[in-house]
């Protein structure tokens, strides 16, 4: 099969003509698939802090660092917001009077409501972990002979929130801000 690439290019801009899907393009873009990633990765940080990070965050970096990551957050995500309201506009089509005002919006209340996220988000882990302990028997319970339940010390950077149900509350020591919990061994 013998092909060249001005006949390829002439294909592919025929093709991007009839279908189109091209970003950058004489007009706004698409909302970046890569910045909507690192957006998601920012709120789970936000939402569970320690929980996505490499490092540990101390205590007395927690103001500036969320400080910090929402800053990054907001403007990000009201550029994406952004691309997506200057693209498709309104449900049904019509374009949106205002995009720029009207993305602040939409981030302001949406990062607005992270701080009951979190709190409903809590309660539901904190349920699911009494639950787990209810189903279990005493000897899964590790309290058979009285001996307590042992966990695995967990390497920096793979703990997850659903280990917080793993083990049950009350064989945790100490209790992180905010009811956030790290995985400690217990005796």
């Amino acid at each position: 099969m013998k092909f060249t690439i001005t006949g390829l290019t002439a294909a592919l801009l025929a093709s991007y003509s009839r279908h189109g899907g091209i970003n950058h393009l004489d007009g706004v873009n698409l909302p970046s698939k890569g910045a909507v990633k690192e957006i998601t990765r920012d709120l789970l940080r936000l939402v569970f802090p320690g929980f996505f990070d490499d490092r540990v965050i101390h205590s007395s970096e927690l103001k500036a660092d969320t400080a910090l990551r929402l800053d990054a957050v907001a403007e990000h995500l009201e550029d994406e917001i952004y691309k997506s309201l200057s693209c498709f506009g309104c449900p049904g089509g019509d374009p949106v009077p205002d995009p720029r005002s009207r993305a602040h919006e939409l981030t302001a209340g949406f990062l607005e409501a992270l701080p009951r996220v979190r709190e409903l988000l809590q309660t539901d882990v904190e349920a699911a972990g009494r639950a787990t302990v209810a189903d279990r028997g005493p000897q899964q319970q590790g309290d058979r002979h009285g001996e307590r339940q042992k966990t695995r010390r967990r390497p920096q950077g793979a703990r997850q929130p659903s280990e917080l149900v793993e083990q049950p509350r009350q064989q945790r020591s100490g209790k992180p801000p905010d009811g956030v919990g790290h995985v400690v061994e217990s005796d």
